[in-house]
C-alpha cells in the first residue's frame, strides 16, 4: 500500500492558514475582558447574471450556506459581533468591522473587513447565506464551523479550526476540495456519486458510510479510491482531526 501526501496546493494552503491565524491572533499587545457586546445585523442581495462562482473571505465566526436549485439571487445576511472590556470600546469597535460585497463578471464576494490587531476586542461575524445550486463555491475562514446544504458545483473550503459540515450533489464532474488544519469534515454524497476520492489525516482516522470504492489504497492515515467511472474529484485533508464521507440514495 502507498501512502498519500497532501498536494502541493494543500501544503501551500497548511502553510498559509497557519501564517493568518497567527497575523490575526498573535501582533496583540493589549488585554481586555469580553463583558460587553456590540451587534449589529447585515442583509445583502446580489442579482446573479453571468456569475459562476460565489467566494467568501470570513475569519471569526458560524458559516452557513445552503443551495437552491432554481435561484437567481445570492443572498448574504448575518451578525457582526464585537466583545470588548467596556461598552464604549464594543461600541468602537464595531464601527471598525464590515461586511464588503464586490462582483466581478464572474465571481460575487463577500469578505470580512476588520483591524488586524485587535486590541484585546474579540471580532466575530456570522453569515447565513444562499446561492443558486449551479454556482461554484469557495470558502475561507479561520475560526468556526462552516456549514454548507446541498452543493450543486465546485465547492472548496479552507478552514484553520472548526467542524466542515457539506452535502454535495456531485453533479458534472464536480470537485470538493476540503482542507482542515484542527476539526471534523463531515461529507455527506449521492451513492450514485462518480468520483475520485483522497482522504488524508496527520492526527485522526477516516471513517466512510455507503461507499462503493474499487481501486483502493488505503493506509491507517490515507485513503484513496474510485467511485462510479471516477468522473469528479474529491480531496479532504485535515492535520488534526476526523474525516467521515458518507453515502445517501
Amino acid at each position: 500500500m502507498s501512502s498519500v501526501l497532501p498536494t502541493p496546493a494543500g501544503r501551500l494552503f497548511l502553510a498559509g492558514v497557519l501564517l493568518l491565524s497567527f497575523s490575526w491572533t498573535g501582533c496583540d499587545s493589549v488585554e481586555d475582558d469580553s463583558d460587553f457586546e456590540a451587534t449589529e445585523v447585515f442583509a445583502f442581495t446580489v442579482p446573479v447574471q453571468q456569475h459562476t462562482r460565489f467566494r467568501l473571505a470570513a475569519v471569526n465566526g458560524t458559516i452557513a450556506i445552503a443551495a437552491v436549485s432554481g435561484g437567481n439571487e445570492v443572498r448574504v445576511s448575518g451578525t457582526k459581533k464585537v466583545e470588548a472590556g467596556s461598552q464604549s470600546r464594543a461600541d468602537d469597535g464595531l464601527a471598525l468591522l464590515d461586511v464588503v460585497m464586490s462582483e466581478s463578471s464572474q465571481e460575487i464576494t463577500a469578505r470580512t473587513d476588520q483591524p488586524t490587531v485587535s486590541e484585546g476586542r474579540n471580532y466575530t461575524v456570522d453569515y447565513a447565506i444562499e446561492i443558486p445550486a449551479d454556482l461554484d463555491v469557495s470558502v475561507a475562514s479561520v475560526n468556526g464551523d462552516v456549514d454548507v446544504v446541498d452543493a450543486g458545483a465546485d465547492l472548496t473550503v479552507n478552514l484553520v479550526n472548526g467542524v466542515i459540515t457539506a452535502s454535495a450533489a456531485m453533479q458534472h464532474n464536480a470537485m470538493v476540495a476540503i482542507n482542515l488544519v484542527n476539526g471534523t469534515i463531515a461529507l455527506t454524497i449521492p451513492s450514485a456519486t462518480s468520483a475520485e476520492l483522497t482522504c488524508s489525516v496527520t492526527n485522526g482516522t477516516i471513517a466512510t458510510t455507503g461507499l462503493v470504492l474499487n481501486s483502493v489504497t488505503s493506509t491507517p492515515k490515507t485513503l484513496q479510491g474510485t467511485l462510479g467511472a471516477g468522473d469528479g474529484d474529491i480531496t479532504l485533508t485535515t492535520v488534526n482531526g476526523t474525516i467521515d464521507v458518507i453515502a445517501t440514495s
